[in-house]
């Protein structure tokens, strides 16, 4: 349940666009917003469900694992492993077995690693 900005638990979706498990946190109660989760995307429409519209055809599916802090890209800190994703424009199909994408802060100077 969504409740004071925080969400905690598990959640499937299944709708038409969409299709969706989510087990973990999505904390939006504090100054910094906190991410930590995993979810298995079994489709996701991103131009139905108008979250990407630059392709025609924009459909993602794979597991992601998120455990990150930030309210922004430019200030998210953390890590973030993509496992099994494919993507599919109207130009062909991209296949990822897997990719970590780290964010990190030391001395004022930040550092992203693919």
């Amino acid at each position: 349940m969504f409740q004071n900005k925080l969400f905690n638990g598990n959640l499937n979706v299944n709708d038409a666009f969409l299709k969706m498990r989510f087990n973990g946190l999505a904390d939006f109660s504090s100054k910094i917003n906190k991410f930590d989760f995993t979810a298995t995307i079994e489709e996701a429409d991103l131009v139905k469900t108008n979250l990407f519209t630059r392709d025609s055809i924009s459909k993602v599916k794979g597991e992601l694992e998120f455990d990150i802090i930030g309210n922004t890209f430019d200030d998210i800190v953390g890590i973030t492993t993509f496992n099994n994703v494919e993507y599919t424009n109207q130009k062909q199909t991209y296949n990822f077995k897997k990719f970590v994408v780290t964010s990190t802060v030391k001395d004022n100077v930040k550092n992203h690693r693919l």
